[in-house]
């Protein structure tokens, strides 16, 4: 019969103690809090979208942790493995060939934040790893909108009087006035557009800052629209679906969007959804032969740019595009500074003319 090791509980009870206060001190890991975390956003009512950029940096910067052999506990974890999960972030090939945009690692370290913050709220930790760890450096590129060559071919290859060259034109049209997101333009109804008053309401579950919003047309969108609801009812899909784009392609460029399960209710069903519009642009830009591609991004821009140049008031610019950081209506206004010092220099030369 064997003999019992009477030593051997003692030391074992050591060890499982040890291990205790190890994962006491550790505190749970990232994967084991990821569900509460992330239903406390749903609880926030944060967009889909934005829940799942949240939960996706935090995922990827778990597995950092692990490739490189760090600790993973969320008590453990420090400023300095942050930092090394930033500097990787800056090292990963961008969609060039080149290092990471800085936008993206930007999205990295804004996207932890709100999971260092839950957990402080939950006291599951007692500091944020994150407290001095600042927001990395973006420089202020300014991208080219598109020129007026550029606008009329768009224009003139959306002209003409089918159902799809209507539609588009409106699109078009509304974009240059409002430069309204894709998922706002996606979102809108056949009831938030009012012809009477000139304009389109948006629902504050399609707005990034999650405010009703009101943007007001120009002669030329409101008659680009008009145009297109009065062939609207023509739709085989318009009877069944308040959506007010409707598709008419089976496959990429205009698929109808279909509710599911996992669709955004506030999003309507059989209208097209904000791919299928950012792919109807892209061919449209194709059809007009311009050299680079075209996106609702582009033509938000654009609308911004041409509106500080023609001499809006930041107020004003906040106002109509629904911005909350004043600092967006100081990037375009920057923009039309640029144009307001070129005039100068080519009227008033620093150092005068040596013709």
């Amino acid at each position: 019969m064997p003999t019992l090791n009477r030593g051997a509980l003692p030391d074992a009870d050591q060890a499982r103690d040890a291990d205790l206060a190890s994962i006491a001190a550790s505190g749970p890991t990232i994967e084991g809090v990821i569900e509460r975390y992330r239903r406390s956003l749903r609880t926030r009512n944060l967009r889909p979208a934005t829940i799942s950029i949240y939960t996706g940096a935090l995922q990827l910067f778990d597995r950092y942790l692990g490739e490189q052999g760090m600790p993973r506990g969320i008590r453990a974890i420090k400023r300095e493995h942050i930092e090394s999960f930033l500097e990787w972030a800056q090292a990963q090939p961008g969609k060039k060939g080149t290092g990471a945009s800085q936008a993206w690692v930007a999205l990295m370290h804004n996207s932890l934040l709100p999971f260092w913050k839950w957990a402080l709220a939950q006291d599951e930790i007692d500091r944020s790893p994150m407290e001095k760890v600042p927001p990395p450096k973006k420089d202020e590129v300014f991208k080219e909108p598109l020129t007026e060559q550029e606008v009329a071919r768009l224009r003139e290859v959306t002209r003409g009087r089918t159902f799809e060259k209507r539609r588009d034109r409106a699109i078009l049209e509304v974009l240059l006035a409002t430069g309204l997101r894709r998922r706002a333009l996606a979102s809108l109804r056949v009831e938030d557009v009012d012809e009477a008053r000139g304009l389109i309401r948006v629902r504050a579950a399609a707005m990034k800052g999650r405010c009703d919003h009101v943007v007001h047309l120009t002669d030329a969108a409101l008659d680009a629209v008009g145009g297109y609801l009065s062939v609207r009812g023509n739709h085989p899909l318009s009877h069944r679906t308040d959506a007010l784009w409707l598709g008419v392609r089976r496959g990429p460029g205009g698929k109808p969007r279909l509710a599911s399960e996992d669709d955004d209710p506030e999003m309507p069903s059989d209208g097209m959804s904000g791919d299928g519009i950012r792919q109807m642009l892209e061919r449209r830009g194709m059809e007009a032969k311009l050299d680079r591609p075209i996106g609702p991004h582009l033509l938000r821009h654009s609308s911004a740019t041409a509106a500080a140049r023609s001499g809006w008031s930041d107020r004003e610019l906040m106002s109509h595009y629904g911005w909350a950081d004043p600092g967006m209506a100081r990037h375009y206004s920057r923009s039309a500074d640029s144009d307001i010092a070129a005039a100068a220099v080519r009227r008033r030369p620093p150092w005068g003319d040596d013709r």
